[in-house]
């Protein structure tokens, strides 16, 4: 039988292996990555269910690791990392001590910021964004 604990301990552990630190990861996906970690290291049975991971990804949520975003308009829902998922994964599975958080100040130039909000509003309304135009008054 798998319990609660080893589905989560499935994908916490699949983190702790992954070998490219992206910054998103889609449910699909960790869905696939926890039940081949689980299978080869807890349960050869193991399935871990797309709830299972949303559940696990709200918490990390919930811990202020990143942000579980809910898919919209044909987007995957997906967990956005803000530290290392390597990281978070080998905290979880005992292996180090304490998490790095980058806390990099980014800045951005005025057209990138009226792009990500063009983008932003696009999204929100369904457009396309060539169809959003902002005009700044001097």
């Amino acid at each position: 039988m798998v319990s609660e604990d080893d589905t989560t301990h499935a994908f916490l552990g699949w983190l702790s292996e992954y070998t490219r630190n992206a910054e998103n990861a889609q449910v699909e996906l960790a869905e696939r990555g926890a039940t081949k970690w689980g299978r080869e290291n807890i349960n050869e049975e193991m399935i871990v269910s797309r709830q299972d991971v949303i559940s696990v990804m709200k918490s990390l949520d919930e811990l202020k690791l990143g942000r579980f975003i809910v898919g919209r308009r044909g987007a995957e829902s997906r967990f956005e990392f803000w530290t290392s998922r390597v990281q978070i994964g080998q905290a979880a599975m005992g292996q180090i001590d304490r998490i790095d958080i980058d806390e990099e100040i980014v800045e951005l130039e005025e057209e990138d910021v009226i792009e990500a909000h063009r983008m932003l509003i696009a999204n929100a309304l369904g457009k396309p964004i060539s169809a959003v135009r902002i005009k700044i008054k001097e």
